[in-house]
C-alpha cells in the first residue's frame, strides 16, 4: 500500500537503473532545475553496478545512490527508468511492475521475445503500473 501511494501521488519520484550514457543524460534532465523532463520530477534512487569514488554531480546530492538492489526497491520512487540492458530487465524487471512501480523500459530488444512481453504487460496490468516502452 505504501507503494501504491507512492504511484498515485503529485510528485513524480524516479528510480534510475544505469549511470551510463543514457543513465546519464536521464539523471542530468531529472536534476536540472527547470525540470527538463517532467516539472515536480525527482530523482529517488540510482542504482549502479559499482560504487564510484566521488558522487556524479549529475545525479544531485538527494538521490540515494547504491549498488545494492535491496537500499534501491524500498528508496522512495514511483517509476523506474531502466538503462542497464537487457540483463537487467530479464532479472529485476517483474519486481518492479509487481510492486505496483511502472518501468520505462530503453533495452527494447529485450521484448523481441514475445512471452516475456505478455508476461510483463500482465504484470503491470495486475498491479496498476505501466510498462513503458519508447
Amino acid at each position: 500500500e505504501a507503494k501504491r501511494r507512492r504511484v498515485e501521488g503529485d510528485a513524480m519520484r524516479v528510480g534510475l537503473v544505469g549511470l551510463g550514457s543514457v543513465g546519464s543524460i536521464v539523471a542530468e534532465a531529472l536534476s536540472s532545475p527547470s525540470g527538463l523532463l517532467r516539472p515536480g520530477a525527482a530523482l529517488g534512487a540510482v542504482l549502479v553496478s559499482r560504487q564510484r569514488e566521488a558522487r556524479p554531480p549529475e545525479i544531485g546530492s538527494e538521490a540515494l545512490l547504491t549498488t545494492d538492489i535491496e537500499a534501491f526497491m524500498s528508496a522512495d520512487w514511483s517509476v523506474c527508468v531502466e538503462a542497464a540492458g537487457q540483463p537487467w530487465v530479464k532479472e529485476h524487471g517483474r519486481r518492479v511492475l509487481s510492486e505496483g512501480r511502472s518501468l520505462l523500459v530503453t533495452s527494447v530488444g529485450v521484448f523481441t521475445d514475445d512471452t516475456l512481453m505478455e508476461e510483463f504487460r500482465d504484470l503491470a496490468k495486475g498491479s496498476g503500473a505501466q510498462l513503458l516502452i519508447p
